[in-house]
């Protein structure tokens, strides 16, 4: 019985085994709806922008300013994801696996690999809002006021 159980883990491991791809497939799109986000939002707010340059903000204020849109992005994203994944974790563990297997299981909150990939979504965010925010701290201030 003991082997059965062993086996049975390891089948339900390797099957999960595709999610770690998974997470690295989501990882790269959230780079890049980040930076698309941000890069649309800062063309869109040159002249805004311009004006925050013509009135004294710093490069570097402004530079900071992108980054935390984009660090906003990434807690409303995590914090979406968080509610959602404990749903889905208590309705898949609760629900379908008894109804499916028959099996009886404990909830397990993996605390380590959430908070490695809250580490790893806010690097990935920050990487993805690094250009919009270089391109929003380098404009002309009499160019972005030109601008429409």
């Amino acid at each position: 019985n003991v082997g059965y159980v062993r086996a049975a883990g390891d089948v339900v491991r390797q099957a999960f085994g595709v999610l770690y791809l998974l997470e690295i497939v989501i990882l790269a799109l959230v780079t890049i709806g980040t930076a698309d986000s941000l890069a649309a939002t800062v063309l869109e707010r040159n002249r805004e922008f311009g004006m925050m340059r013509a009135v004294g903000l710093r490069r570097s204020a402004l530079f900071r300013l992108v980054l935390l849109e984009g660090s906003l992005i990434t807690v409303n994203g995590l914090a979406l994801a968080l509610v959602l994944g404990l749903v889905l974790g208590f309705f898949w563990v609760k629900l379908q696996f008894p109804a499916m297997l028959g099996w009886t299981l404990n909830v397990h909150f993996p605390y380590a690999f959430a908070l490695y990939t809250v580490a790893i979504a806010f690097v990935v965010t920050t990487a993805g809002a690094l250009l919009p925010a270089l391109r929003a701290a380098s404009l002309s201030v009499a160019k972005a006021l030109r601008s429409e």
